[in-house]
């Protein structure tokens, strides 16, 4: 099945809206001062042996020193492996 059609919102989106409004509020929240709270944030990981990919987990969190000394652009998708990054399963 499809996306609804001509920006229409199915009724499972409207009715998980309000949930996911509030569990990002409370995830950045929680995140504040410890590091930084992302979803579909992507990172740029280089497993030994292979060549850097992306990852972009649904829910992610990096502590704050895992971000020191990175420039902006790299926070935006930086080259390191998140240690929480998780799949959402609705």
């Amino acid at each position: 099945m499809g996306a609804p059609a001509s920006g229409a919102q199915s009724e499972s989106d409207a009715r998980s809206e309000p949930v996911t409004a509030r569990t990002r509020r409370s995830l950045n929240a929680w995140s504040r001062g410890r590091g930084e709270f992302g979803t579909e944030w992507r990172f740029r990981v280089e497993p030994p042996g292979e060549p850097r990919r992306p990852l972009v987990p649904d829910i992610t969190f990096v502590r704050v020193e895992r971000l020191r000394g990175l420039s902006h652009a790299d926070i935006q998708a930086p080259p390191l492996h998140p240690k929480k990054g998780r799949r959402a399963w609705w």
